[in-house]
């Protein structure tokens, strides 16, 4: 059933640019039916579909000498729900059609893309960041198509010069972050396709959050935990260390010869 829902709107967007071209219809009546689709493709029974299995996370046991300890803590440690590999395939089939159909709407209406562009990049930079490398490749391969329709240069530009309004969003997301999780992943991708003058945007937001990072589920932590393993990756890319000297380098390795020679 799903399939034959997305293929439908699939379609519906290739007739959509195929209408422009043609000129067919009036741009006016070729936004409405954009702005429909986008909706209902955005909407949280369409978009955010499960692709990937919750990572195992290893829960150290306590130490008791009271059996009954052990048998309640097993009950309460149950692993999360796993899904068959057919419901992931079909999920993430789903979410690469949806993502690629934003992508056809924003060459059919070119620059009058820009007015849903509030309404769409938040999503898509979810899906950037998701863990299946298929829906991630898409989402990317949709912001290229939004670049070329809405004069960005680069994804780079695009989230530069949007993102005062990620970082509101990544902050008001983070108040419902245990209902959807969508933030951790905006922010990754934020630091990860930007350049250093992110830090200076994003900094409030990172204090704010992992100042209270204890407080959060192991679920939570592991998000946050690749969160700073990207923004470290990222500082050591932009602020590269200095290239020793070679003098320096053979002086060090002298001194250390004539320090073993005497231990």
């Amino acid at each position: 059933k799903g399939f034959f829902f997305v293929f439908f709107f699939f379609s519906c967007a290739e007739k959509t640019e195929g209408i422009v071209e043609n000129q067919i219809r009036s741009l006016q009546e070729v936004q409405n039916i954009v702005e429909l689709l986008i909706a209902e493709f955005i909407s949280d029974v369409n978009w955010n579909l499960v692709t990937s299995n919750p990572p195992v996370l290893h829960v150290p046991r306590p130490v008791s000498s009271n059996p009954q300890d052990f048998l309640s803590f097993n009950k309460e440690t149950k692993s999360a729900k796993v899904l068959p590999f057919e419901v992931l395939n079909n999920n993430v089939q789903l979410s690469c059609l949806l993502l690629e159909a934003i992508g056809v709407f924003s060459t059919a209406i070119a620059s009058h893309f820009e007015q849903y562009l509030m309404q769409v990049l938040y999503p898509i930079m979810a899906k950037l960041g998701n863990d299946n490398a298929a829906v991630s490749r898409s989402a990317y391969e949709t912001l290229v198509k939004i670049c070329q329709s809405c004069s960005y240069i680069s994804v780079d530009e695009l989230i530069a010069r949007n993102a005062d309004y990620l970082v509101n969003s990544i902050s008001l997301d983070f108040k419902y972050v245990f209902v959807n999780n969508q933030a951790p992943c905006v922010l990754k991708v934020m630091i990860q396709y930007s350049n250093p003058g992110i830090l200076s945007i994003i900094e409030d937001t990172l204090m704010d959050i992992f100042s209270v990072i204890d407080l959060y589920p192991d679920d939570l932590m592991y998000l946050l935990m690749k969160v700073l393993n990207v923004l470290v990756l990222m500082i050591k890319k932009w602020f590269p260390a200095p290239v020793k000297d070679e003098t320096t380098k053979d002086c060090s390795e002298e001194v250390w010869y004539y320090f073993t020679c005497f231990v």
